[in-house]
């Protein structure tokens, strides 16, 4: 068994025999590996996510939902295919659904800077598809955003007007009883409104960024089991 302090002191003599450029090489590479790895463990846990959310959304709507396999935010041949993370394998739907999660998601830090939070970073991207879906569709689209306050519950955001137009509608009850308003329990944010536009980068690339201005929709935050709950998965698909 290799004596720890033994390995460390060949290390050092390892080390201490580059010449600088070979030092700075060596220091480079090792940090495009560590950012390599921690890129692919990002990568693995929006996946496991999405697989979270498609399975949540199929057993609400009774209609098989999937990951979307086409990557990027251009000129797709499937338009939905290009912003959504998921969609239904039949029907369309009037929402562009993305799905985040992250460890600095805070309230707090959303109160204290509308517009660099990283809710707000999230619900940027997810209005930025919902508008070009709407542009290319020449159909109003709403963002549906799923993400994660903590490892273990299931949250959604959508548009406060999205019940003041009563597009999401009650499974049980008639639409006189809850007016234009949410009827279950939520957290309704309407800084939104008044904030002006929110500035945020809308390319895939952190390098070459494409900073977009956007007016975003105030919105209600809740549960996804009291949102399932509640609403009529009927409401989110485009009727024929």
């Amino acid at each position: 068994m290799v004596d720890k302090s033994d390995w460390m002191e060949k290390a050092r003599g390892d080390l201490g025999k580059l010449t600088k450029d070979q030092l700075i090489e060596k220091i480079i590479q090792k940090r495009k590996e560590t950012f390599s790895k921690t890129g692919k463990r990002n990568v693995a846990t929006s996946k496991s996510h999405e697989r979270r959310c498609k399975k949540l959304l199929t057993e609400w709507a009774g209609v098989e939902f999937r990951r979307r396999r086409v990557e990027g935010r251009g000129d797709d041949v499937s338009v939905v295919e290009g912003v959504a993370d998921i969609i239904p394998v039949e029907g369309k739907i009037l929402f562009a659904i993305e799905s985040k999660k992250g460890e600095d998601f805070s309230l707090d830090g959303l109160f204290l800077n509308s517009h660099g939070a990283r809710f707000t970073k999230w619900w940027h991207q997810v209005n930025y598809d919902a508008k070009l879906l709407t542009e290319k569709l020449g159909a109003k689209r709403w963002p549906l955003l799923f993400f994660k306050p903590h490892p273990n519950w299931d949250w959604v955001a959508v548009p406060i007007k999205c019940f003041e137009n009563e597009i999401l509608v009650s499974k049980n009850y008639p639409s006189d009883f809850y007016g234009g308003k949410c009827w279950f329990q939520h957290i309704s944010y309407d800084a939104y409104r008044w904030i002006g536009p929110v500035t945020h980068n809308i390319a895939t690339s952190t390098k070459n960024k494409v900073m977009e201005a956007l007016d975003l929709e105030p919105c209600i935050m809740c549960r996804w089991k009291d949102f399932a709950t509640n609403v009529d998965p009927q409401s989110i698909f485009v009727q024929t």
